[in-house]
């Protein structure tokens, strides 16, 4: 359980601010990736935890969409730890689908990831991540765009729920919490 989320928040919008730097960079070295690999691990995680501690985000941050593109695997080889940076080789993408998945299920691909690529532009800033969890790897590859992740990390960095509404139900043993948000806590500047 979160006891005080603002400093897991505070962290979220340090990362965004991170990942938001990243799209503009020119220079990309191993040390960058595993930085942005973290940063995007660590942020899903946050996330998620805030989730599970009820009542830390708003449903609406929770229950919100995020768009993707989903490559589907094709019937040959299944990746695996010596092979799944072959990406062409398991994923059709040449036949890329629209896909939209709830944040909760994104950070799970993250989080759980067993492909985690990053996506660079033209002038070699970050565009966007390729990611397939454990056990989505037999299914599908997914592309998020960068933006989406820096907007879902300062949505939730800024989410500060006002109206808390729990209940007891008695086939889980436990309280089902919702949460509102009324208004936006201002952005900060880190």
């Amino acid at each position: 359980m979160i006891a005080e989320s603002e400093y897991w928040k505070d962290d979220l919008l340090r990362y965004a601010d991170y990942l938001e730097q990243r799209r503009s960079a020119r220079r990309w070295t191993e040390r960058t990736t595993a930085r942005v690999e973290k940063a995007i691990m660590v942020g899903c995680f946050v996330i998620r935890r805030l989730h599970e501690s009820r009542g830390r985000l708003s449903d609406s941050t929770v229950r919100r969409r995020v768009h993707a593109i989903q490559y589907p695997r094709t019937g040959g080889h299944i990746p695996t730890l010596l092979n799944w940076s072959k990406l062409d080789r398991h994923f059709a993408l040449h036949s890329p689908r629209p896909k939209t998945l709830a944040v909760i299920d994104l950070c799970n691909q993250f989080i759980h990831s067993y492909v985690f690529m990053p996506v660079l532009n033209s002038r070699g800033g970050l565009h966007a991540l390729l990611v397939a969890s454990d056990s989505a790897r037999t299914k599908a590859l997914y592309e998020v765009s960068i933006e989406a992740i820096v907007r879902i990390f300062r949505r939730a960095g800024n989410d500060y729920p006002d109206t808390v509404h729990s209940t007891f139900d008695q086939t889980l043993g436990d309280y089902v919490v919702h949460a509102g948000t009324s208004f936006k806590r201002d952005q900060k500047v880190n």
